[in-house]
């Protein structure tokens, strides 16, 4: 019987280089640092491509043994760095080129029309209003240079076929995970909510995520508000940076709320903040297959979100979490069942953390994208022409 260990050594290690913009600690870019972290480095060669700018999480990825290469973009048209990417690939003889968000998407697969390279790109979000009619005709047209899809939600497939225009055979539905070792007990809550310089005897709302219109931190706000009378202990833990943080700011201390919303900032510490919080709050009104959502459930918290891209798809109204509107009396609404009822939010954040088990592993998405690189290849292999010695 052959040993796995001798299966291995027969196989050619596949060569897989990510391109990404760079290297920020948000989502997709934290979604593939996990994964990476669970491939099996036995069978799989990886390196990482940026062509805007660095990023915090380079040192990460480094660490891994993961090779960083930083490929400049020199402005918005700069054609050249098609050229330069397609020649870092051949030269590097990648099997596959995997692109992820939408700059990496547009430049990696014009490159690849030089390279002759597959191309896998992630879909991570359905409609987004920050691509204009140029960039989704650009999107369409290239589809055809990709090799395959992934989706991370079934509404990201569907709006990809029905929206988008994308070919269905491309479109594979491999949803988001997250590495549940992250979340298990280790600083107590008090230690933890002491280091943010927040009260511990508050009950303690979290929203992570971009401080951008779509993601509804004013509703939150505002639903705090009406809240206030009946639950003066709550408040809220704002994660993360952006655009909206001086308005915020400014309607929390209009409403009086000044010591009860709390901005933390851009965090790396987001698994023990979330074991610390009560509820998560997601008051989105787009979103793919958020990971932040799935990070509340491995940490055991009731959900209350907006019924919005592939959210449905994992949370049960009344078994995991609440589905609200973006109006402050919903989000007001389904908040209060669960500070009044600590019970019910209780059972509810088990039933999240048994669903992050059972169905989002991250190591069952690392397994995943190894089936997905395998199968390309050998598809592509059988569809190759047989050269014969006369005719090499």
């Amino acid at each position: 019987m052959v040993r796995e260990s001798e299966t291995k050594e027969k196989e050619k290690r596949i060569s897989v280089c990510h391109l990404l913009p760079a290297l920020p600690a948000h989502g997709a870019e934290q979604l593939l640092l996990d994964i990476v972290r669970k491939m099996d480095r036995e069978r799989f060669s990886l390196s990482v491509c940026l062509i805007s700018e660095r990023g915090p999480l380079v040192g990460e990825f480094e660490a891994l043994g993961i090779p960083v290469t930083f490929i400049p973009k020199k402005g918005r048209k700069d054609l050249s760095v098609v050229f330069r990417l397609a020649s870092f690939w051949r030269e590097k003889k990648f099997d596959i080129v995997h692109t992820h968000l939408f700059t990496a998407d547009l430049w990696g697969r014009l490159a690849g029309l030089l390279s002759r390279v597959p191309i896998v790109s992630t879909s991570h979000t359905t409609s987004d209003p920050n691509i204009g009619r140029l960039g989704r005709w650009l999107d369409r047209i290239l589809d055809r240079r990709n090799t395959a899809v992934i989706c991370v939600s079934d509404a990201v497939r569907k709006y990809r076929i029905e929206e988008a225009g994308f070919d269905p055979k491309k479109l594979h539905l491999v949803e988001n995970g997250i590495d549940l070792d992250r979340f298990e007990a280790s600083v107590p809550r008090e230690k933890v909510l002491g280091r943010l310089g927040v009260d511990p005897k508050r009950r303690w709302i979290a929203i992570v995520g971009r401080l951008v219109p779509l993601k509804g931190h004013r509703y939150l706000i505002e639903a705090l508000s009406l809240l206030a009378g009946k639950f003066p202990e709550a408040g809220i833990l704002v994660v993360g940076e952006g655009e909206c943080e001086a308005d915020l700011k400014s309607r929390a201390a209009l409403l009086g709320l000044e010591d009860r919303v709390v901005f933390l900032g851009l965090r790396r510490d987001v698994p023990e903040i979330l074991r610390a919080a009560d509820i998560l709050a997601m008051p989105s009104s787009r979103e793919g297959l958020p990971i932040v959502l799935l990070e509340a459930m491995a940490a055991g918290l009731p959900v209350v979100v907006t019924r919005v891209g592939g959210i449905p798809e994992v949370v049960e109204e009344g078994k995991t979490g609440f589905f609200v509107t973006q109006e402050p009396a919903s989000i007001a609404s389904a908040l209060g069942r669960l500070l009044e009822n600590p019970d019910l939010a209780g059972a509810l954040g088990k039933n999240g953390r048994t669903l992050a088990e059972e169905r989002y592993d991250i190591r069952k998405v690392a397994r995943r994208y190894e089936n997905l690189y395998r199968s390309l290849l050998a598809r592509r292999a059988s569809a190759e022409p047989t050269r014969s010695p006369e005719n090499p």
